[in-house]
């Protein structure tokens, strides 16, 4: 089986029909000087997958219907079982596979299939009813970005499947009870700890030598985990923290609410040290910056969303940095990585969703970035979405002005989270992919349609 594309810009239209068929052959039309680059990532993604398909071009000048007609005439006659796929496509290319089709469907073995991007799903353009893949199919977030030419790197570790979203849950309405509370609490609460982590350091490199130093400094720079149990000299910490009786008392506070959720362990204070440890690794990761429970709840959100009796979205991954091209360097290269960093990716078949979780103040240029790596990695096909708590302006002027640039760049906002009930969470994520207006308030809709 032979599969020709119209060679386009989104990786997704040029290479679905052989990421389902996996034919022998893969033949780009378009111009050759713009596809040279983008043909080897393709090449790299299929030897990875472990695809048997030959990868070849055929040079076209899009603006001439002849040349184009006379270069799919040959691939017809040339080629035993021919399939053109028509998801992509300029439309004077399109009109020449039509007018080739029209002219040679009697008497070779020529198909015309495209792909519907939104269910994944193929459809029959030609009438036989017969197409080259039948089902749906489904991309895991890895392979999006490495079909768009980029690598996830370093691949943070992601909640195992049999993790409850329970204590994620009991965390949240902590942070719903008072969002700039919990960012200033959770602030004053790795304070204190970062501490009493250097204190214990500073102990047990004591008597080391400074090669033993470096070493022990880099294991810990590359712990795999965060550190579970903590002992917190008050007398210290009150010598060396600015501001310690306001800190103070936001400490206390955070360390009280843990306590009663049941999240922290061995507590115990004797009017001079805390000591306590976390339940487990994934509140003590909630844990690490006032944005995570944030980020977290929208992945269990979107995890443990079911339709039908299946999960809605196909893979889901938070916390997901990204190398550009896809080349990770080390620190001491000269050629620097260009990473971004994209707080939840999901995929429903093949439409990515990039979401990008704030909860505190909302910079405009987190748009932009939103924007940009959504793009790049997910084409014109890719949902785009700002989850936000307690969203303020300055004046109404600034509100409206931010929440336009969200609709110019397609970017679904969603305010004040922390109000959101769980059935409106769900229908939240659900409409993501189906109604993405359904996710705007309905008194900015009047406003931004």
């Amino acid at each position: 089986m032979t599969i020709v594309e119209c060679f386009e810009k989104g990786a997704i239209e040029n290479m679905i029909s052989t990421l389902t068929s996996r034919p022998d052959k893969l033949i780009f039309i378009g111009k050759e000087s713009q596809m040279g680059d983008t043909l080897e990532v393709y090449k790299n993604f299929l030897e990875k997958q472990e695809y048997n398909t030959f990868v070849d071009t055929r040079d076209i000048d899009k603006n001439n219907l002849a040349d184009i007609v006379r270069v799919l005439t040959e691939l017809v006659e040339s080629e035993e079982e021919l399939i053109i796929d028509v998801t992509g496509g300029e439309d004077v290319v399109l009109l020449a596979v039509g007018m080739v089709y029209q002219k040679y469907r009697d008497t070779y073995p020529i198909k015309l299939q495209k792909f519907n991007l939104k269910n994944g799903k193929i459809i029959d353009c030609d009438g036989d009813d017969e197409v080259s893949f039948d089902g749906a199919f489904s991309l895991s977030v890895k392979d999006l970005i490495s079909l768009y030419g980029g690598e996830v790197v370093p691949e943070t570790p992601q909640p195992a499947e049999y993790v409850s979203s329970f204590d994620i849950n009991n965390l949240w309405k902590i942070v719903c009870d008072d969002p700039k509370r919990w960012n200033k609490s959770v602030s004053y609460l790795r304070e204190f700890e970062a501490h009493a982590e250097k204190k214990e350091r500073e102990e047990r490199q004591k008597n080391m030598t400074k090669e033993e130093r470096e070493e022990d400094n880099k294991k810990r720079e590359g712990a795999p985990s965060f550190k579970m149990e903590y002992s917190l000299n008050i007398d210290e910490l009150s010598r060396t923290i600015v501001d310690y009786d306001e800190k103070f008392k936001e400490y206390c506070y955070i360390i009280r609410r843990l306590l009663l959720e049941d999240m922290v362990e061995n507590f115990s204070f004797d009017g001079k040290v805390f000591s306590y440890k976390y339940k487990d690794q994934l509140i003590r990761r909630c844990l690490n910056k006032s944005g995570d429970v944030l980020e977290m709840k929208t992945y269990f959100e979107a995890r443990d969303l079911i339709e039908n009796k299946k999960n809605f979205y196909s893979d889901c991954y938070m916390s997901v940095h990204i190398d550009w091209d896809g080349v990770v360097h080390k620190v001491d290269d000269e050629i620097k990585d260009t990473r971004n960093e994209i707080d939840v990716i999901l995929m429903r078949g093949i439409v990515p969703v990039f979401i990008s979780c704030k909860n505190g103040k909302v910079e405009e240029d987190e748009l932009y970035k939103l924007n940009t790596v959504a793009e790049k990695f997910g084409g014109e096909n890719a949902r785009k979405v700002l989850i936000a708590t307690d969203f303020k302006r300055d004046n109404e002027g600034s509100e409206i002005a931010f929440k336009q640039r969200c609709k110019d760049m397609n970017i679904i906002f969603i305010e004040d989270a922390q109000e959101l009930t769980d059935e409106e969470w769900r229908k939240m994520m659900l409409n993501i992919i189906k109604n993405p207006l359904a996710c705007i308030r309905k008194e900015d809709r009047a406003i931004l349609t």
